[in-house]
């Protein structure tokens, strides 16, 4: 047995050896001991991967599917830095497990993704990348190129009307445009936007609010800047002592934030899973029907 380690992580597994050329292929983790029942891996930083094999009377009554279904109640998740996201993602896929490419954002000098492996235990996948970007609110005489860059985003989306750009538009004028945040690549050039306004529920104001539309430049989407949008727009909305907030959305994409469907929060028209709610500082769920500004219908 190795000496001791300064950090690592232990998973029981039911194949150990699958996991285990699972995670050595995967993180490119090296076999420093295995003996019955158990294989330990190793990073070349010494961070260890302990194995060990579930005992044989309870992982009998264990059934894995194939693909595995994703254990998404687990509160901890570990994460393995690699050279390339894509390379370990699509070796993570044929050594039995999965990743989520679209469940990726960046944070400062890295991206990750979200990947599973055999037996459905998800985990990080973090590569080198560009620094997250600046975020600030928008200003005077960018509002042009906001909508240039809103229309741009959702050119040829199947779910889009075409009416995003003047959405925002509308809003800003009536006064309801709550929060229009930007973000910029290094050279300062607007990379995406998102934008909140308030809702009613039940015909009341009851300080709740509404995301979107989040737009990203399109040579741009899917590299974390619209996830750095949203979690640096609800910080802000956080700070405000806003209530709750709301979107229309997908749920993959979305439940990272926390937003997930919610008993008794309504809006007419959608399947229920789409519709999704994060209450902030509300301690209790207002019922009834969400109303968005007379500028997502008239736009």
């Amino acid at each position: 047995m190795p000496g001791p380690s300064p950090s690592g992580l232990f998973v029981y597994a039911k194949d150990l050896d699958r996991l285990a050329a699972f995670y050595a292929g995967v993180a490119g983790l090296s076999t420093v001991h295995r003996e019955p029942g158990l294989v330990v891996l190793q990073s070349t930083d010494g961070l260890q991967l302990v194995l060990h094999a579930i005992p044989e009377a309870i992982a009998r009554g264990i059934q894995i599917a194939e693909p595995p279904a994703r254990r998404a109640d687990v509160a901890l998740k570990f994460f393995f830095s690699v050279p390339d996201l894509a390379a370990a993602g699509t070796l993570a896929a044929q050594l039995g497990g999965r990743w989520f490419d679209a469940e990726r954002w960046t944070g400062p000098g890295f991206t990750v993704c979200n990947a599973m492996d055999p037996e459905g235990n998800v985990f990080q996948l973090r590569a080198p990348g560009a620094s997250a970007p600046l975020i600030r609110p928008e200003r005077d005489g960018e509002q042009a190129a906001i909508a240039e860059l809103i229309s741009a985003a959702f050119a040829g989306h199947p779910h889009s009307a075409g009416t995003e750009a003047a959405i925002v538009r509308e809003l800003r004028a009536a006064g309801a445009l709550t929060m229009s945040l930007v973000a910029l690549n290094p050279e300062g050039r607007l990379t995406g936007h998102l934008a909140f306004s308030p809702v009613r529920v039940a015909g009341r104001d009851f300080g709740w609010f509404g995301l979107g539309p989040v737009a990203v430049a399109p040579a741009l989407q899917r590299t974390g800047i619209g996830s750095a949008l949203i979690a640096t727009g609800l910080d802000a909305l956080r700070r405000i002592g806003a209530a709750g907030c709301v979107l229309v959305g997908e749920p993959a994409y979305y439940r990272r934030f926390g937003f997930a469907p919610r008993h008794g929060l309504v809006y007419p028209g959608l399947p229920a899973e789409l519709f999704m709610a994060l209450p902030l500082s509300a301690t209790t769920l207002p019922q009834g029907e969400v109303s968005y500004h007379p500028a997502f219908l008239s736009a």
